[in-house]
């Protein structure tokens, strides 16, 4: 009974634990940022387009706000030859994933049509920057897409 006790003890303080990481992920999450720089783990001249809505190049000096209370946010293409509307989306930050030790990231865009979302992970995370990872497979070569973050002061 007592081994009982301590175990449900044990999960229980575990399952807190892992809540208070996330929300502490999500306080730094939330603000302005703009997307610096978007890299690929292999030396490839792919035009990949990132979310079904534009190219890296596109991407690169992009402005996004993360909104903590409802999870929420949106970014802005700033480059005048792409298009620069504003694009809404919801975020989920879930909980941290056992093989990569990153956060998994669930970015689901609401405007348009789609329903469609995107899983990545939060690699890193500080009160000035962030990256984050993506899979890719393209003509049956796997890759990653990393986007790095600058917090704006």
């Amino acid at each position: 009974m007592k081994n009982l006790i301590l175990l449900i003890l044990t999960a229980l303080f575990l399952s807190c634990g892992a809540k208070k990481l996330v929300t502490s992920k999500e306080k730094r999450f939330e603000g302005n940022w703009y997307l610096e720089k978007i890299t690929y783990n292999i030396d490839a001249n792919y035009n990949v387009t990132l979310f079904d809505d534009a190219s890296k190049y596109c991407f690169e000096g992009s402005s996004w706000k993360f909104l903590r209370d409802n999870k929420s946010g949106n970014y802005v293409i700033n480059k005048t030859s792409c298009e620069t509307q504003v694009r809404d989306f919801k975020y989920i930050i879930g909980n941290e994933d056992d093989a990569t030790g990153f956060y998994n990231l669930t970015l689901t865009p609401i405007n348009g049509n789609t329903s469609k979302s995107y899983n990545l992970f939060l690699k890193d995370l500080d009160m000035s920057s962030m990256k984050w990872q993506e899979s890719r497979t393209i003509d049956g070569v796997e890759f990653t897409i990393e986007m790095r973050f600058k917090k704006f002061e």
